[in-house]
């Protein structure tokens, strides 16, 4: 597994490309801006979560939540395209589902937060910032379809790019 938020920025790099996330870090947020939410361990049944690994990650969101009241936010939770269409989107709504209602009893406001799954419809694009946070061949630009996953040719890069597009993510939705 990767825990990917944290190495996220949103400030311009030398190279003047900006980075699609920001960080939990950040000092304002806007509507659209995305975060990746931290690891989540899954388990192997769909939608199955490691209850205390649950509670550790989801409490920096709480936190996040609690210190930027203003906030409206979705929880956008992404899958491979291993499975079929529809069962993927039943497995992201329930993981999205499952986070909101941790949320909840963290005393989140039931009306700052909807939890959408999205299942594989939106692979993930690497950007400058993600390039080498997953020791991988991928450049700015891949994105992740299912494709582009077929084309590889290591089936480590394959799995690779799996576990990248297995994500759940806050997007800011309101103010």
């Amino acid at each position: 597994m990767f825990l990917i938020s944290a190495c996220f920025h949103s400030k311009q790099l030398e190279n003047k490309h900006t980075c699609s996330y920001k960080t939990f870090n950040e000092e304002t947020y806007n509507v659209g801006d995305k975060i990746i939410m931290p690891e989540i361990r899954l388990g192997t049944r769909p939608a199955s979560i490691m209850q205390s690994h649950l509670n550790d990650s989801l409490l920096i969101v709480a936190d996040f939540l609690k210190k930027h009241q203003e906030l409206v936010v979705e929880i956008r939770s992404h899958t491979d395209f291993r499975c079929t269409d529809s069962l993927n989107l039943i497995l992201a709504q329930r993981r999205a589902n499952k986070y909101r209602d941790f949320l909840l009893k963290k005393s989140i406001n039931p009306n700052r937060i909807t939890a959408i799954g999205i299942g594989e419809a939106e692979p993930f694009i690497i950007d400058d910032c993600t390039k080498d946070l997953y020791l991988n061949p991928f450049e700015p630009g891949d994105t992740l379809s299912e494709k582009f996953i077929k084309g590889l040719k290591r089936s480590k890069d394959r799995e690779t790019a799996h576990k990248i597009n297995r994500r759940s993510e806050i997007v800011i939705i309101g103010k």
